[in-house]
């Protein structure tokens, strides 16, 4: 990443920063009983667990629950590209593994990965998807996206500040409430939307600690 070293210099963490997340339906889910909403399984574990595969530059391109990811940007230099790392390439920002992406994109892209196997949920029972997210912004803009099936739940845009090595590091444990239309199992993705990088410009996002609980 251009100026890498300097920019991290200036890069402040803003704990507890916030986004409005909406609950969101994934379509019209059936009343649920409360027999059967007390009685799923909770927490769901979807997080990363442990690095696998060779390492290039402390990047792994899986790991033992998630992967591999799939890519239609073409990321310029060698560092900072997308995959998993055991520690958040921004910052002490809480214990890892951490899946994202810090290198450009001339002409932007995406970045996705999921779950290995799918998790049931109950129809009609509401569920909260949490995640820490760790985000360096400077002129190019990315954002991410969790999806539970074919619904995104949580979307998370970062700010710019359009300055080159300007970007504010933002640190946060975020959630979003959501409910199913089926009992039935579930696919959860992520999706990293790259905007065409410019010149000195900054796009790092990265996230960990992923979790399905009962709301």
């Amino acid at each position: 990443m251009t100026q890498q070293g300097s920019q991290l210099s200036r890069r402040k963490i803003a704990k507890g920063a916030a986004w409005t997340i909406p609950v969101v339906a994934l379509g019209a889910a059936a009343p649920a009983s409360a027999a059967s909403c007390a009685t799923r399984t909770c927490p769901v574990a979807i997080g990363f667990g442990a690095l696998s595969g060779t390492p290039v530059n402390n990047v792994y391109p899986s790991a033992t629950t998630w992967g591999p990811q799939t890519a239609t940007a073409i990321f310029t230099g060698t560092t900072r590209l997308p995959g998993f790392r055991a520690t958040d390439p921004l910052g002490s920002n809480g214990a890892g593994p951490w899946w994202g992406v810090g290198a450009e994109s001339a002409l932007g892209g995406t970045v996705s990965v999921s779950l290995d196997s799918p998790v049931t949920l109950v129809a009609g029972c509401s569920y909260t998807l949490s995640l820490n997210a760790s985000t360096y912004q400077g002129q190019a803009q990315t954002s991410l996206a969790a999806n539970v099936g074919a619904q995104t739940v949580y979307t998370l845009t970062p700010p710019t500040t359009g300055t080159p090595g300007n970007g504010i590091s933002n640190l946060a444990q975020t959630s979003a409430v959501f409910t199913v239309p089926t009992t039935t199992t579930y696919s959860v993705g992520l999706t990293i939307t790259l905007a065409a990088a410019g010149t000195g410009s900054n796009n790092d996002i990265y996230v960990s600690n992923l979790l399905i609980n009962c709301a």
